[in-house]
């Protein structure tokens, strides 16, 4: 069996004839696959061929057996082999991420470390079946249409020559060119959402429809036209609301919905700042009141000023320094050390648990969630304006700067105090409560325990 690989180098330009390029081999059949054609396979690129594998030391003897089939392979193949070896559960610890996204980020550094010293391209072994997984995955968490867009062929130096293909048409081409791979046996566990997508999920769409991939593809290429359309369109209308004075409210205002969002979020993308739609509300709301200021990071503020709304690099006053730390979502117990003196501890547990350490300890937590009620990804952080909570006490939304003012609060109290926030905004505040819409109840089944602590010599 033959890859299309060579028809969508092609079509989006990825390599030209004699380009280095970089290799991510798992060991699994895809980049085995993806290796072997971009060696071996029908086109006529010559190209310099390197592979790059990380040992993560996350499965014990078995990430050390793919290790030495990937060098193995490749000298067999003849081709050059960089190997890493990297303990990502204690860099995720200490680094306070996930330990996905550490691993994510060691790979891809590694990638490109090894791609400048080639002047090469780097190319993952991402398929079609990769891209409908993503894109059910996002589609379940409520995502934007750029997150239905799923995963791109080309981005920078990145390229995906395996994005066309399915998972079937990779294992098929492994048994014709008498391709050796390795499994890991973590993609076989329901326990992670993509996989319950890829070995639950995915084969119920099928049974209702045989051609289910073969539409996915389709469906993702036209999100993806349409959205590139959009995307340039409110490119445009930024453009043309800008001045020297900042972007021009009423030019703005007029826009599309679907593009002035679009506009809103590539503000924030030309200041770097993280897309997130509590920003991207904030930015609309004072394009159409014509008023406001929101804190966006650090020293970075967003505001509307005589009609125009501008950035502002504006030195903060707050006695604490500013702090946005990541939590992980996993069940365990975090400890987030925010001064010699404080640090927030965040307990993640089942029932019954829950239920046991209450019994133990008295003054146990005192700000409880239900895991199930938070959307995303969740951050321990300072209070930034425009922020506001419904505690489940009152039922009624109010800004934590009033809420602050009730308290007769002073700036250096209001700047230690932590906020716990998701996707959606924020969702407890240190002294006051938590949101009414992540409180736990009586049908929780994970509870989110988020309480400050001192920091005892």
């Amino acid at each position: 069996m033959n890859l299309n690989a060579a028809e969508t180098i092609s079509n989006f330009n990825m390599l030209q004839t004699g380009d280095s390029v970089v290799v991510g081999v798992s060991g699994g059949a895809d980049s085995m696959a993806l290796l072997h054609f971009l060696k071996f396979g029908e086109h006529d690129l010559s190209s310099h061929v390197i592979a790059c594998h990380i040992n993560h030391c996350l499965r014990g003897e078995e990430s050390d057996r793919d290790e030495a089939f990937v060098k193995n392979q490749c000298g067999k193949w003849n081709v050059p082999c960089y190997v890493l070896r990297c303990d990502v559960a204690s860099l995720a610890k200490e680094q306070k991420l996930g330990v996905e996204e550490c691993a994510r980020n060691v790979r891809y550094d590694f990638f490109e470390k090894t791609a400048q010293e080639y002047k090469a391209k780097i190319a993952t072994a991402h398929t079609q079946s990769d891209r409908t997984e993503t894109m059910l995955f996002n589609l379940a968490r409520g995502s934007a249409l750029s997150g239905l867009c799923s995963i791109p062929p080309v981005r920078g130096n990145i390229i995906r020559p395996l994005i066309r293909c399915t998972r079937f048409e990779i294992e098929e081409y492994c048994k014709d060119n008498d391709i050796a791979f390795v499994t890991d046996s973590t993609n076989l566990e329901t326990d992670y959402a993509r996989n319950k997508i890829r070995l639950d999920i995915i084969p119920k769409f099928r049974e209702i429809n045989g051609g289910f991939d073969h539409n996915t593809a389709k469906l993702i290429e036209n999100i993806n036209i349409d959205n590139d359309y959009l995307e340039k369109q409110a490119e445009i209308a930024l453009e043309q609301s800008k001045t020297p004075d900042g972007f021009l409210c009423d030019s703005l205002d007029k826009l599309h919905p679907a593009i002035k969002r679009r506009a809103a979020a590539q503000m924030l993308k030309q200041q770097q700042i993280q897309i997130d739609l509590k920003k991207i509300e904030g930015i609309l709301s004072m394009i159409e009141s014509k008023s406001g200021k929101i804190n966006l990071s650090r020293n970075l503020f967003i505001a509307v000023k005589d009609g125009w709304l501008k950035f502002l690099d504006e030195e903060k006053t707050p006695n604490f320094p500013y702090f946005e730390i990541p939590v992980k979502k996993q069940l365990d117990q975090q400890d987030i050390i925010l001064s010699d003196e404080k640090k927030i501890i965040i307990q993640i547990m089942d029932k019954e648990n829950f239920y046991n350490s209450k019994k133990i300890y008295k003054n146990f937590f005192h700000y409880v969630l239900d895991y199930d009620k938070i959307i995303g990804n969740v951050v321990v952080r300072q209070w930034i304006h425009g922020d506001k909570i419904a505690l489940s006490k009152r039922k009624v939304s109010k800004s934590l700067k009033k809420l602050f003012c009730e308290e007769k609060l002073d700036g250096k109290q209001k700047s230690e105090i932590a906020v716990l926030a998701d996707e959606l905004g924020v969702i407890a505040v240190e002294r006051f409560g938590i949101s009414s819409r992540a409180e736990a109840s009586d049908d929780t089944k994970t509870y989110f325990c988020f309480d400050s602590r001192p920091i005892k010599d």
